[in-house]
């Protein structure tokens, strides 16, 4: 029975540091990449896919990482 509990704990634990790592990562890349507050110009065709625009703004470095935009547009 104690056996049980600690690997219940042990698994509970894993899936808390899995999430809050989740969290945090997600959280570091949706920031701003810079804090300059240049503007910079970028054209998006009317009828753009989602994924079109998100590597256009990456190709701008306007955005950390893909994934999380994704995420972030969902």
């Amino acid at each position: 029975m104690k056996k049980k509990i600690i690997i219940i704990a042990i698994i509970v634990l894993i899936l808390v540091i899995g999430v809050a790592s989740s969290i945090i990562w997600y959280k570091s890349q949706i920031k701003a990449v810079t804090e300059t507050g240049e503007e910079i110009e970028l054209e998006i065709v009317q009828g753009s896919s989602t994924q079109k625009i998100i590597e256009q703004l990456k190709e701008k470095n306007l955005i950390k990482n893909e994934l999380a935009a994704k995420i972030y547009i969902k």
